[in-house]
């Protein structure tokens, strides 16, 4: 009786201790971890979205055009959002560069750039574009099949915004 009492105990304290690490795995991830994965197979790329975040498109339906009318993916939760402007632009390069970008977006010169591994082979531009906190990283651009791609930050979506686009995945 009472080897029966002690094997309970033990398998009770087994299942304690199981239950206690699942539980502090699954708090120790970061959203990035816990999240789903967004993939676009039009414009070739797929992404990891934090757990709270949802995707909402809104199609182009015009026919491309250079710097014209652009797709629109918001990964957004409540007020904060990280939204993925997509346009054609010939000139959008897997290496993307402040130079490239400055004859469409003269803005681009007067903001702090600097290079962003998006892909092997793919190199974007991190921009400290909201005058207010000059220190963050507010967007993300690359280039990639004739599209320009833009991750932009807003309200306190910037906390998103590195872990969405280190996500990324080109296909």
């Amino acid at each position: 009786m009472a080897s029966a009492v002690k094997k309970n105990q033990i398998v009770v304290g087994i299942l304690i201790a199981v239950t206690l690490a699942a539980v502090i795995a699954i708090g120790s991830r970061s959203p990035s971890q816990t999240g789903a994965i967004y993939t676009n197979r039009t414009f070739g790329f797929s992404l990891r979205l934090p757990a709270d975040y949802t995707a909402t498109e809104a199609p182009n339906t015009n026919p491309p055009q250079e710097n014209g009318t652009a797709d629109i993916i918001e990964f957004a939760h409540g007020s904060d959002s990280v939204q993925l402007t997509i346009m054609y632009a010939s000139y959008a390069s897997p290496q993307l560069t402040t130079q490239s970008l400055l004859s469409n977006f003269p803005s681009v010169s007067g903001m702090q750039t600097q290079p962003f591994p998006i892909a092997p082979g793919n190199t974007g531009l991190a921009l400290h574009a909201d005058p207010a906190h000059p220190d963050e990283i507010s967007d993300v651009w690359f280039g990639e099949n004739g599209y320009l791609f833009q991750l932009t930050a807003f309200g306190d979506g910037v906390s998103a915004l590195l872990p969405i686009a280190h996500s990324l995945t080109l296909f």
